[in-house]
């Protein structure tokens, strides 16, 4: 059993005050998918990178934000969260009440993911060049 996640295209944005927001692609439109609650990691990745034509070899990243039930009045501040692992998946759909669909939100390409990553302080690499970490 499982049931429909939205998923969007486009890129987070954090302003000076820590406050992410997450502005669509006005290029992609906004897709439905059904997803399992036990649905491995890479077959929910499979699947938003068919919807939106997403090349294995493009960057990608795929994202959601917990409810604001969970977070409290620090919602707008609290970083998404990236779905790396199955337990994210489980995450995701687990704290998402039947009355609004998770979200999931897809930032792709080299600039763009990069953009993020710097944006989290994540460390990451472009072109054999480590950034913001060892």
């Amino acid at each position: 059993m499982g049931r429909l996640v939205r998923v969007v295209k486009g890129q987070w944005f954090k302003s000076k005050q820590g406050v992410w927001r997450f502005e669509c692609d006005r290029l992609a439109t906004v897709q439905e998918i059904l997803v399992g609650f036990n649905e491995p990691v890479q077959t929910l990745l499979a699947l938003i990178r068919g919807v939106f034509y997403i090349r294995m070899v493009t960057p990608t990243v795929v994202t959601f934000q917990l409810p604001a039930w969970v977070v409290g009045t620090n919602g707008e501040t609290f970083q998404p969260l990236n779905i790396v692992s199955d337990s994210d998946v489980e995450l995701l759909m687990s704290v998402h009440d039947w009355s609004s669909e998770p979200t999931l939100f897809v930032v792709s390409g080299s600039e763009d993911v990069a953009k993020y990553q710097f944006t989290c302080q994540t460390p990451f690499a472009v072109g054999g060049v480590n950034f913001l970490g060892t």
